[in-house]
């Protein structure tokens, strides 16, 4: 809800009250209004916070003036006796990314890396930001999570992302900036309509505002309702994820099906955003695991891949793991054993001492063969009576289906002579 009261250091004072403590405040600086007014406001309080100000300004390069905006930076942070650094950057696009989000991507790195432990890196986005973010997530057909927008706090680097100026209007910034004499810069590019947000701003705004004046504390009233259903939906996600999660992590088909279709879906984005390299999937890829995986044959061993990450079914569960790079055009190598074997397109790095330790007359000499599996290889362990298909004992010894295929087998004169980590020749 907009606050009635104005933007002065005890207003923010009572914001950052609110948030978590840091051990020191880390201020993003452009140069704008915005995070000019942020500084002027957290230097005058000071001697009420019990952690030190530093800035960073982010020198993108992208602009002939940008130059003169980092001098303004630093004359602005000498004049208030405020450590600031000047960080040049160059930025590089990905492939497909816009040039504004290569640019925040390098600016957020560079924040990453100055932030201090237990620190909290601090951004003037302002409730006017927050209805232009809700806006254009709900143009792109956003669920809670993109309505819910920009979190007043969340986790960052080595410690925390503040936003402690989400509950006032951009104008409010503006009249401080005023009242207190304070210079700031103007980036031409923010006036440029080609940009999504600046057509939200100067063109989409400004027409609901005229018609329902109270429009952008409403659209932050959404965010703020959006996220409380967001955090009701995270809440009952991880009950479900504890009362059916495996040890493994993994999930039964049987427990995910007895949910209804809206649970289900919101335990999944939960359950694939866990772990290193995390996904968010969309309708349509929840659709496909749907259809691929959960309705599949019993016998079946589908996989779905969602960019980062593949969900696999195996024996009645479903398993997620980081999806593995091609396999090579390559597949054998020789391995002479008086030296390590290192495959990097696999992942892999074989040390000879285990085997020549299990291998009587297997000397540091002798160069073996190793290969993937190309099908109708056989075996015959130690200890056991008969070869079978080695496709018949992987199965027997568990060995999920997303490793099968990256395997090392190791050869001895074109003999199978070990499954790497799991059994040896008779």
């Amino acid at each position: 809800m907009a606050r009635a009261r104005p933007l002065d250091p005890d207003a923010l004072f009572d914001v950052l009250a609110a948030l978590p403590r840091v051990r020191a405040y880390l201020l993003a600086l452009s140069g704008g209004a915005d995070s000019v007014a942020l500084l002027d406001l957290m230097s005058r309080l000071r001697e009420r916070l019990a952690a030190p100000l530093a800035a960073v300004h982010v020198h993108h390069g992208l602009h002939p003036a940008a130059d003169d905006w980092a001098a303004h930076c630093q004359a602005l942070c000498a004049a208030l006796d405020v450590p600031c650094r000047i960080e040049r950057v160059k930025v590089e696009r990905r492939r497909g990314e816009s040039l504004e989000a290569a640019a925040r991507r390098a600016r957020y790195a560079v924040l990453a890396r100055h932030l201090p432990a237990e620190g909290g890196l601090l951004t003037a986005h302002h409730q006017d930001d927050q209805a232009e973010t809700v806006l254009l997530n709900l143009v792109r057909g956003a669920g809670n999570a993109g309505l819910a927008a920009m979190p007043p706090q969340r986790p960052f680097a080595r410690g925390w992302l503040l936003r402690p100026l989400l509950g006032f209007r951009r104008q409010a910034l503006r009249d401080y900036a005023r009242a207190r004499g304070l210079a700031w810069v103007e980036d031409p590019s923010n006036a440029d309509p080609a940009h999504d947000r600046n057509y939200l701003r100067h063109h989409v705004l400004p027409v609901l505002t005229a018609r329902w004046p109270q429009a952008v504390p409403a659209l932050y009233r959404v965010s703020r309702n959006a996220a409380a259903s967001e955090a009701l939906a995270a809440d009952l996600a991880a009950a479900d994820l504890g009362r059916l999660a495996g040890a493994d992590g993994s999930l039964p088909v049987a427990g995910l099906l007895a949910l209804s279709a809206p649970r289900r879906h919101n335990l999944l984005r939960h359950w694939l955003r866990l772990g290193g390299r995390p996904v968010t999937p969309d309708h349509a890829q929840l659709a496909a695991l749907e259809h691929d995986l959960l309705h599949s044959r019993h016998d079946a061993r589908p996989a779905l891949a969602l960019g980062a990450r593949t969900v696999y079914r195996w024996r009645d569960r479903l398993y997620h793991r980081p999806t593995p790079p091609p396999l090579p055009a390559v597949r054998r190598w020789r391995w002479p054993l008086d030296r390590p074997l290192t495959i990097p397109a696999l992942g892999l790095h074989l040390e000879p001492q285990p085997l020549r330790c299990a291998v009587p007359g297997l000397g540091a000499g002798e160069v073996l063969e190793v290969r993937l599996r190309e099908g109708g290889e056989r075996l015959r362990p130690r200890g056991v009576a008969h070869h079978r298909p080695l496709k018949h004992w992987l199965q027997e010894w568990g060995v999920p289906p997303w490793w099968r295929d990256r395997l090392p087998l190791v050869y001895r004169d074109g003999e199978l002579l070990a499954v790497w980590g799991y059994a040896l020749a008779a």
